[in-house]
């Protein structure tokens, strides 16, 4: 027997569904699903949205901010070189692409 439920707590989406025997659980940011889907939107377009001060390279939620710190430590730990080196590393790997509205 298969038994399915969503739930909502602010931004977050959950769904759990039973299936033999176990329950698992989805979790899925609506505000991820909002920028992921903005981010695509810039790079079909042609390019990154442009700022005063800079070009925007990385568009990302908190969740993904921090599953990055926890991959690369030296974004929390490291200087100011190693960590204009990993976010360069990220820009260009392809696991991250949807996070990516522009280029250096």
């Amino acid at each position: 027997m298969r038994r399915e439920r969503y739930e909502l707590s602010g931004n977050e989406l959950f769904y759990w569904k039973e299936q033999d025997g176990h329950l698992y659980r989805q979790h899925v940011s609506l505000d991820e699903a909002m920028l992921l889907k903005q981010n695509a939107e810039v790079r079909a377009n042609g390019g990154a949205r442009t700022l005063s001060f800079g070009r925007m390279v990385l568009r990302m939620t908190e969740v993904h901010y921090h599953l990055l710190c926890k991959k690369y430590p030296g974004l929390l730990h490291g200087d100011a070189r190693e960590k204009d080196r990993i976010w360069e590393k990220v820009s260009r790997d392809p696991d991250f692409a949807g996070l990516v509205v522009g280029k250096w």
